[in-house]
């Protein structure tokens, strides 16, 4: 679905998706600009992604590194192969639909538990080891890209392109269940092993309450 919104519609409108997706197609426009060579897109891709990939490995469990790798390279492969073909020669309708199908892409990589690399594998990576959020600074990283291609290119589809990648963001919003508020309920005697391995396996806060069975008194 991702190489389908890119091919049908992010590419003959000249749109840019974010982070290192976007990265990978603004080198491929510019050294196709300057040069007339075509360099694959899955091998620019692939190969920014590769540090980040190895140093999410140390930071994230490994079955969600290889799941996202495998969604990266499989996504990449598939943008290089399908044709690129428009559907509609309207801008903002392309806009449009680039944004619903690859948000709807996304989600689906994201309840699989994995994502589609880049500066996904950075911020987690960052967020797991030293408990912090960087999503300000992926959203700059993307915002000078866009501030290239707009400068290189075109304006007009540079602001586009944040229509398309705010579209994407509200359908992954939409799509994706990882976040959604959960409780869990536990009653126990022995309460602290319990949190432990909990906030091992879920990174996640556990807060305690002592209670006393009225009928018991235990």
């Amino acid at each position: 679905l991702t190489a389908l919104a890119i091919n049908l519609f992010v590419e003959p409108a000249g749109l840019l998706p974010a982070g290192f997706m976007g990265l990978s197609k603004l080198i491929q426009r510019i050294v196709l600009d300057q040069t007339g060579i075509h360099i694959s897109y899955a091998l620019l891709n692939i190969s920014l992604n590769l540090i980040p990939a190895i140093y999410a490995f140390f930071n994230i469990g490994r079955k969600f590194l290889m799941l996202s790798v495998s969604s990266m390279v499989l996504s990449s492969i598939l943008i290089d192969l399908l044709p690129v073909f428009p559907i509609t020669h309207d801008i903002l309708l392309a806009t449009v639909f680039a944004g619903v199908i690859n948000g709807i892409g996304l989600s689906i990589i994201l309840n699989a538990n994995a994502c589609a690399g880049g500066t996904d594998f950075i911020a987690m990576s960052v967020s797991n080891k030293k408990n912090i959020t960087i999503w300000n600074e992926v959203m700059i990283f993307s915002v000078i890209i866009l501030t290239v291609s707009a400068i290189y290119f075109d304006v007009d589809k540079a602001l586009y392109s944040i229509i398309f990648q705010f579209i994407s963001t509200q359908m992954i919003n939409l799509g994706h269940l990882r976040y959604q508020r959960r409780t869990c309920f536990v009653v126990t005697p022995d309460p602290e092993p319990l949190a432990q391995e909990l906030m091992k396996i879920t990174r996640h806060g556990i807060t305690c309450f002592k209670g006393m069975g009225a009928y018991s008194g235990n």
